[in-house]
């Protein structure tokens, strides 16, 4: 039951600037590790390069002020739960620019659950029958709900793609999805969140007149 999920999400959920700030002192704590394991020398890899990119894109990113105008039009208070890892790169590359619009609508609460220690809750969330991350699931204030994203933009699932079906190994075609990512910096999440959120104010009975089309929440 999604009332379910959202008392987890509440109980248990970090919220959003809480965990970063968590991942930056793991990532500094661990710096002079001398790992036996060679996967966990790569993971912890991947959670320091993460910690940079969260701060980066927390601290240059600005929000276009027709995404802000649909953020704000958001109907009553709501609880957005992140489902993610330390080392999942799509998720620093996305959700930095999703925590940036919830300065717009302060009656949305972004929680952090870590998947493996919540394996009952991620199972809710399977993409393809995997345990694909990052997902993002909203909740109205009942524990319906509302929507759910991930585990990255489309544009960006394409790029990965193209790159297997080239013949790239997947390390390679990795690396070129985050210079996609890189270079669209953010514009693609916009769009994609933009079309949920007017979706959303429509089933509400709520167009929004003011932001106009979601193309235009990128400008």
């Amino acid at each position: 039951m999604s009332q379910d999920v959202l008392r987890v999400a509440l109980e248990k959920g970090v919220p959003y600037e809480e965990y970063v700030q968590q991942l930056i002192q793991r990532v500094e704590a661990q710096k002079d590790a001398r790992f036996s394991d060679a996967r966990q020398k790569t993971l912890y890899e991947y959670s320091r390069l993460n910690a940079q990119r969260f701060r980066r894109i927390g601290q240059s990113y600005r929000v276009p002020g027709k995404m802000c105008e649909l953020v704000r039009a958001l109907p009553g208070r709501q609880v957005w739960l992140l489902i993610t890892e330390d080392w999942c790169g799509d998720t620093a590359q996305t959700m930095p620019y999703v925590a940036r619009w919830l300065s717009c609508n302060k009656n949305i609460d972004l929680r952090v659950l870590l998947r493996d220690e919540h394996p009952e809750i991620m199972d809710r969330y399977l993409t393809d029958g995997k345990r694909s991350i990052p997902v993002l699931v909203a909740f109205d204030e009942q524990g319906h709900e509302l929507f759910r994203w991930g585990p990255r933009p489309a544009e960006a699932a394409a790029v990965l793609k193209a790159g297997l079906e080239a013949g790239l190994e997947r390390k390679q075609a990795v690396q070129n999805m985050h210079l996609w990512y890189s270079r669209n910096r953010g514009k693609a999440v916009e769009q994609e969140f933009a079309e949920i959120f007017a979706r959303l104010l429509e089933e509400n009975g709520k167009p929004d007149h003011t932001a106009g089309s979601a193309a235009e929440a990128r400008s």
